[in-house]
This record gives structure tokens, C-alpha cells and sequence, in this order.
């Protein structure tokens, strides 16, 4: 995220499950996202760098995905950082994909 400001928590909630609600019910959508969810979070707003890979995960009934974020980086972090942190470490994705969700609901 560059010069954008986060969403609120209330903001950030409807976001997500609006955007599960889509992938639930509309079947078109959760298979383009399946098999390009770079494509489809661009359409979304925001542009993952080549560099990074997005993988789409379901879970089941029986099979359930524990997301674990990458460690916050060596040395200090920033102020903006710490505002944006979630459970003590920042997963730009994570920021950035409700950041584009939001988006898409205004």
C-alpha cells in the first residue's frame, strides 16, 4: 500500500465477507480467482509485483488452511508499520488485499 490510508476494522470486516460472499456464490468468480488471482485482484485495484506468488486455498469439511504471515523484516520498524500491524507482524498482502476490497465497496 502507498499513499492510502487503512480502513477501519468495520470497513476491513464488510470487505472481507463481502468478498467471501462472492467467492461462495458466484462460481465464475471463485474459478477465475483459482486460476489467476493476480488477474483478478488487479481488476480488484491493486497489482501484485511479479516477484510474489498468490495462491488460492479451500477449505473443506475435513481439510482446514492455517495462514501463517513471514516474519516482520530485521531492524526497526516504522511508526506507519506498527499502526498497520497485525498480531505483531505486517503482511503487506494481507494489508493490501483489504485495502483493495474496500475499495471496491465504495
Amino acid at each position: 500500500m502507498s499513499d492510502q490510508t487503512m480502513p477501519t476494522p468495520e470497513q476491513a470486516m464488510r470487505a472481507q465477507v463481502e468478498f467471501y460472499n462472492k467467492v461462495w456464490t458466484d462460481e465464475a468468480f471463485r474459478a477465475r480467482l483459482q486460476s489467476d488471482p493476480k488477474a483478478v485482484l488487479k481488476e480488484m485495484g491493486d497489482e501484485i509485483p511479479d516477484d510474489v506468488q498468490v495462491k488460492v486455498v479451500h477449505d473443506t469439511d475435513t481439510v482446514k488452511y492455517l495462514h501463517i504471515p513471514s516474519p516482520p523484516p530485521e531492524g526497526e520498524i516504522s511508526d506507519a508499520d506498527l499502526e498497520n500491524a497485525q498480531g505483531g507482524t505486517v503482511s503487506w498482502l494481507v494489508v493490501s488485499f483489504v485495502s483493495l476490497l474496500t475499495k471496491t465497496m465504495e
